[in-house]
């Protein structure tokens, strides 16, 4: 092993190839952004193809998984997966097919599209990658609106557990929601916040679905970076984790000395049109670490208020940032954190002892 203890292992670096799953809110206003994906997924496809180094036409494979629900807030539908496709033009008629229509309370059935998505059909060994687009929070999160199941999900499917085992398998998260009226709901950012923590995805508004392409294409090449940086330093993670047992946040410290030495870059995308809010944050930590809902309610203070900066407040079309860039400390706890959440090791172990070594990265 070298001086500083990481070693590329280059052999372990297969050829790329993606799952990249979208979960689409079909409830009330969000028409655009389903009429916005069928006009684009074939541009998307080609861009994520072109710059994302696929060789053969499987390699890359769009899947859809659609939510509106429960009864009797909505009888029309709960969730509905499409699976996964090559074929484009057979996702697109499928998206083409939805109307966005009903949903009834302002929480939705995002909790049941999850599970959904869980058990989507993924392959192994390849980067996966799951993208929710909605403008609500699910049921149980956001105090004072009109919620038909305020203890949450009425099948008790309790979406922190959910995105722990999306990490478990590898699959990134990522959050899409739909400005302004997602920002008027108490909590619901701070919670989508912890809920992407845990699988180290994305957090990336749209009042517009203008900019859907850029973000969807960015969250794609940054996955694919975190994933072929954690196949190359693999081993070295894990020896530094478990042999050596070190706190995650001196493994991301050393391994980002030994990347930044190299020159490295890492895909980066973002929407920059929040502000930082200290209660909010800590809020989003909670989230981030509860070992389910029910515990972290009785420790969320949900400050309320938007998070949006007041020139984004009204909507229009928000700036999406992509593109290559030095890599950060922030890329190298993603990478690490997702070789540590693979581990067998980590499998093999309870909730809390699983994550001791992640939770570190928070305090």
């Amino acid at each position: 092993m070298s001086d500083d203890g990481f070693d590329s292992d280059d052999d372990n670096v297969t050829s790329s190839q993606m799952d990249l799953l979208f979960v689409l809110d079909v409830t009330g206003s969000m028409q655009p952004y389903i009429d916005q994906a069928r006009d684009e997924i074939l541009q998307m496809a080609i861009d994520v193809k072109l710059d994302g180094g696929f060789d053969d036409d499987d390699d890359l494979r769009f899947g859809l998984i659609v939510f509106r629900d429960h009864p009797p807030q909505d009888t029309s539908l709960l969730t509905q997966t499409y699976g996964f496709f090559t074929d484009i033009d057979t996702l697109r008629g499928h998206l083409a097919s939805l109307t966005a229509t009903g949903g009834g309370d302002i929480p939705e059935a995002q909790a049941d599209a999850l599970e959904r998505a869980l058990f989507a059909g993924w392959r192994s060994d390849v980067s996966k990658t799951a993208v929710l687009v909605t403008d609500s929070p699910p049921h149980g999160v956001s105090p004072g609106v009109n919620d038909g199941f305020p203890t949450g999900c009425p099948l008790l499917i309790d979406p922190l557990q959910i995105a722990d085992r999306m990490a478990g398998q590898g699959i990134i998260l990522n959050i899409m929601p739909c400005e302004p009226n997602f920002s008027s709901y108490t909590g619901a950012y701070d919670f989508y916040q912890g809920l992407i923590d845990r699988t180290d995805g994305d957090f990336l508004a749209m009042a517009d679905p203008a900019p859907m392409r850029a973000a969807v294409t960015g969250l794609a090449f940054k996955a694919l970076d975190t994933d072929r940086y954690a196949a190359r330093y693999k081993r070295s993670i894990t020896h530094h984790a478990f042999t050596r047992k070190r706190p995650t946040a001196d493994i991301v410290a050393r391994l980002h000395g030994h990347l930044s030495a190299k020159g490295a870059h890492h895909h980066d995308v973002s929407v920059p049109v929040y502000v930082p809010h200290e209660g909010g944050a800590r809020d989003a930590r909670v989230w981030a670490t509860a070992r389910s809902l029910k515990e972290a309610k009785a420790k969320v203070s949900q400050p309320a208020g938007s998070r949006l900066k007041s020139a984004y407040a009204h909507g229009g079309v928000y700036p999406v940032t992509s593109g290559k860039v030095p890599i950060t400390r922030d890329h190298v706890h993603r990478i690490v954190s997702k070789v540590v959440k693979q581990a067998p090791e980590t499998k093999a172990a309870t909730h809390s002892n699983a994550n001791k070594l992640l939770r570190q990265h928070h305090k």
